[in-house]
């Protein structure tokens, strides 16, 4: 934005840690889509099924709390996951999916877990863009 680009035309995108600052960046500005690769619901909650057995959510001072939050996204999103995520739980992603508005879509990748999705998350995202957001398509001469 600070180049002169307009904010519809900026695709956000956050994976795993990143997706609290990109659903941040999203309600703060107007982008074009934001895409989510492996989302938690906040910080705390991500820490707390990760360390049971601490007091997580008293300890964490960043909180992130994407599921607050989503709510007020209204740019088209994308949530995709890796159903044997053991880092983040597919719930967190599933759940942020029911609270988001449309236009939204959702993907698990059922064989992939938190750090080997990125691979078809890579042609899925490309052809989400393709669909939902045509305006940011550059052509082909761009491209080189």
């Amino acid at each position: 934005m600070a180049r002169g680009v307009p904010e519809n035309r900026i695709i956000l995108f956050g994976q795993s840690l990143g997706t609290g600052v990109a659903v941040q960046m999203a309600t703060e500005f107007h982008p074009g889509g934001a895409m989510l690769l492996a989302p938690y619901l906040s910080i705390p909650k991500a820490a707390q099924t990760l360390y049971p057995f601490l007091p997580a959510t008293l300890l964490v001072l960043d909180r992130f709390d994407s599921e607050k939050k989503i709510g007020s996204v209204h740019a088209p999103l994308l949530i995709v996951n890796g159903a044997l995520d053991d880092v983040v739980p597919p719930s967190h992603g599933l759940k942020l999916y029911s609270l988001a508005n449309e236009p939204k879509e959702f993907h698990s990748f059922p064989d992939r877990g938190h750090n080997d999705v990125f691979d078809p998350f890579i042609p899925l995202s490309l052809d989400w863009l393709n669909r939902v957001c045509p305006e940011n398509k550059a052509p082909v001469s761009q491209l080189r």
